[in-house]
């Protein structure tokens, strides 16, 4: 697993989806002899070129097992959300997990804006924000 982090540890942290754009939101840490270290990362895909999405991906990875947990999309325009994608709720713990959607049709144009994942967990009190991740889309 420490592999896996540090390896993440060397990516993008985000972009314009011009064409497809990646990148990695980083939560918590940890040090291992000495040397400090991202508990989990989010990453985030947009997939498409210009206004028009293809799809959109995430995953995460994370050091110790997050539980009860989703990941939803959300786009934004003028600082407005017009587009809501509700993930699967995961009622069990996991240290990895990936997920995608596709607009109906293989493709939807878009409005210039941000197109975000979260990745969300249930605590004992109330719904945390693990981490979010968003890409430019213009």
């Amino acid at each position: 697993m420490l592999a896996a982090v540090c390896a993440l540890a060397f990516g993008a942290t985000g972009g314009t989806a011009q064409a497809t754009a990646g990148g990695w939101q980083y939560w918590g840490n940890f040090s291992w002899n000495g040397v400090r270290f991202p508990s989990g990362s989010l990453y985030h895909e947009v997939r498409g070129s210009g206004l028009r999405l293809t799809g959109d991906v995430a995953s995460f990875a994370s050091v110790g097992s997050v539980c009860d947990f989703w990941i939803d999309f959300d786009y934004y325009a003028r600082g407005q959300r017009y587009l809501h994608v509700q993930g699967a709720e995961q009622r069990r713990c996991a240290r990895s997990y990936a997920t995608g959607w596709r607009p109906q049709g293989g493709s939807r144009i878009m409005r210039t804006g941000q197109g975000c994942a979260t990745l969300y967990a249930w605590t004992p009190s109330r719904v945390a924000t693990i981490a979010r991740q968003c890409h430019h889309i213009q």
